[in-house]
């Protein structure tokens, strides 16, 4: 599956809402869901493999729970606040690609 202009759009917003650069995004949409193909994808809209931290709706993998998201945009947002949160902050702040 092609990367469509919504992911471009949502990279976008990540960007501007959470200060992770687009192509961050972008490249982990690729390579966490292969561009939204992925079976937990399809089945979760959990497009950045985000493990289930205890709260929120979960799919149940064979040996994990993962974030399960009502629409794609929420996968976007929830990756944004991860790496822009204090654990990741450091390794994306100031980022330009």
């Amino acid at each position: 599956m092609a990367i469509t202009q919504t992911d471009i759009d949502y990279a976008l917003k990540v960007q501007s809402e959470y200060g992770v650069h687009a192509s961050v995004t972008i490249a982990a949409y690729q390579v966490e869901s292969g561009a939204g193909t992925s079976p937990l994808s399809k089945a979760s809209n959990n497009f950045f493999s985000i493990m289930w931290t205890g709260s929120g709706d979960y799919y149940q993998g064979s040996t994990r729970k993962w974030r399960k998201y009502a629409t794609k945009w929420e996968s976007f947002e929830d990756f944004g606040k991860l790496l822009s949160g204090k654990k990741y902050s450091a390794l994306t702040a100031g980022s330009k690609n």
